[in-house]
């Protein structure tokens, strides 16, 4: 039977490398809700909300983009769900830029619900203010972010009492906070290695929450500077993730990338074998041609442009370019910015032609999404201009002037 659906292009299939997926045609959908009784329509919504939420799980990420469409469905009767699924999808649509907004919304009403019905000091009330302080940090609003989580810590400590492995998960929320901003950072040393202190009191030494802890604290130790630490307990993070999850399981890769960057920073020639584990990880969980793969590639060509190694850059960004643009299209961003990269290798490569050929498709790109007057278009100009007064394309005014004055 699958296989006439697909005859039909009724159902086709997805692959990934972990998985095979089915997606159905809307009239496959629209079909099988007709069929239906009115009476069990209820039921089987239900059920297909709580297959939805299953996917709402870290492990899942994956599959994210392939659920949107599913969830826009529910979009005219979602204030009918649980809370619970509720927040189960506001968390799978919380990075997509276009449902921004109806995270921040959900979250906002779920917070409004459970404090009235548990009040202000409690854990279930700090829960789901953990939640509405990240969508405010999503949207833009670092110090309200900050307001919440300071928030829903001091409930926590209050209720739970200050070494409940529940307050460990709200201070650890606070610290990635601060560190995305880079402020208190002694403050945020001091938490960090409170919660891996706590929790190997709790959990002992090989358990995830504490390779969470390490690598948390280890960062705090690399923003303060001292590179010894901050190794340190970022390797015995990644080393516990490891042996619990493997190698490629995202969470060991993002605890990868974070030694990555400590790495960049230092300039230790580490770095690029970090970012090639990286990509075999990435490419092993989303497959080579997924954007997820395609920006681990990019950290891996900034490397090789940061230490001048620019034609190793510019082969990287050239295959970046020709992946993205089959992806995004022309004129996204990820293209524009692939567009600039590859055009800076080029440069100093002193390649000024193809160059500049490069910086007139970006000038073109930017000018059409962002705007003339945008900071990226008008960066790209500066770039462009450049390069034609070193390829002579473009002289300088005097340059102008002589050359009509003897011609």
């Amino acid at each position: 039977m699958l296989e006439e659906l697909q005859l039909y292009s009724l159902v086709s299939l997805i692959s990934s490398p972990t998985a095979v997926m089915l997606r159905f045609h809307p009239l496959l959908h629209g079909w099988a809700q007709d069929r239906l009784p009115p009476e069990q329509r209820p039921a089987y919504k239900a059920a297909a909300v709580r297959l939805l939420v299953c996917a709402a799980h870290e492990d899942a990420f994956r599959y994210h983009e392939h659920l949107s469409a599913h969830i826009e469905t529910l979009m005219p009767t979602f204030s009918d769900l649980h809370a619970n699924d509720q927040g189960s999808i506001a968390e799978m649509i919380r990075a997509d830029v276009r449902k921004r907004e109806w995270a921040f919304n959900i979250w906002t009403a779920i917070h409004r619900e459970v404090l009235s019905a548990h009040g202000e000091m409690h854990v279930r009330t700090s829960r789901s203010l953990l939640q509405l302080a990240h969508t405010y940090g999503v949207r833009g609003d670092p110090t309200k972010e900050e307001e919440l989580l300071r928030k829903a810590l001091q409930i926590r400590r209050a209720t739970c009492g200050p070494e409940h492995l529940e307050t460990t998960h709200a201070a650890l929320h606070l610290v990635w906070q601060l560190h995305g901003r880079n402020i208190h950072v002694r403050e945020s040393k001091t938490l960090a290695s409170e919660v891996l202190r706590i929790r190997e009191m709790h959990l002992g030494s090989q358990d995830m929450g504490v390779a969470e802890a390490s690598v948390t604290l280890g960062f705090s130790y690399f923003l303060q500077g001292n590179v010894q630490k901050a190794e340190m307990y970022l390797n015995r993070g990644i080393q516990v993730a490891t042996e619990i999850l493997g190698p490629n399981h995202l969470k060991t890769l993002a605890y990868k990338a974070r030694l990555a960057h400590c790495f960049v920073t230092w300039k230790d020639p580490r770095a690029e074998q970090l970012h090639r584990e990286i990509i075999k990880g990435r490419e092993v969980n989303f497959g080579a041609k997924h954007m997820n793969s395609i920006y681990a590639m990019a950290s891996l060509a900034a490397w090789h442009f940061s230490n001048k190694r620019f034609d190793l850059a510019e082969k990287e960004w050239r295959k970046i370019l020709e992946d993205t643009r089959k992806i995004r299209g022309d004129v996204h961003a990820d293209t524009l910015h692939a567009i600039g990269c590859l055009a800076l290798s080029l440069y100093q490569l002193r390649r000024y032609g193809e160059a500049e050929v490069l910086w007139q498709e970006e000038v073109r790109g930017r000018s059409a999404t962002a705007g003339p007057n945008h900071p990226t278009t008008l960066r790209a100009e500066s770039y462009l201009a450049t390069c034609r007064r070193m390829s002579g394309s473009d002289p300088s005014p005097v340059s102008r002037l002589l050359g009509k004055f003897f011609k």
